[in-house]
């Protein structure tokens, strides 16, 4: 299996146990709502998981755009006008 397909099931089953973690504590699921609380308190479990997901999906931007556009991705990023 290719490191692409492996982060993509990383980020899938990472989603399902973040979904997960919030039904179990009763917490929304994330949204752009006006109603969601612009803080969530998570658990320690749904932030690690959180970070996970947000890990992977740095690594498969960086793969998915290459060697040249992710350097030039993360520089433009930085960068503050």
């Amino acid at each position: 299996m290719s490191r692409i397909a492996q982060l993509a099931d990383i980020i899938k089953q990472s989603c399902t146990e973040f979904e997960e973690q919030l039904k179990v504590h009763k917490l929304p699921t994330p949204s752009f709502d006006a109603s969601y609380p612009p803080v969530l308190n998570l658990p320690k479990e749904a932030v690690a998981t959180r970070d996970a997901i947000l890990e992977a999906m740095d690594e498969l931007n960086d793969l998915i755009l290459g060697p040249m556009a992710s350097i030039f991705s993360n520089v433009t990023n930085q960068v503050s006008l």
